[in-house]
């Protein structure tokens, strides 16, 4: 298996596991765990956000 193939299959996997777990999320009864999924997305894209900031 070429790099390529490797990365695409990741990719494929990634993407599947995101759309079960989206359709998981929005069940009636789990929307207190979307919420902390929400929360959580937030804090990592603050973080992300963070790092790239230069140094003061």
């Amino acid at each position: 298996m070429t790099a390529a193939e490797a990365q695409y299959t990741m990719d494929c996997l990634i993407a599947k596991t995101r759309a079960a777990l989206d359709l998981w999320l929005n069940e009636p009864g789990n929307m207190a765990l979307q919420q902390e999924f929400k929360e959580a997305n937030q804090a990592l894209l603050e973080f992300s956000r963070l790092r790239k900031e230069p140094n003061r």
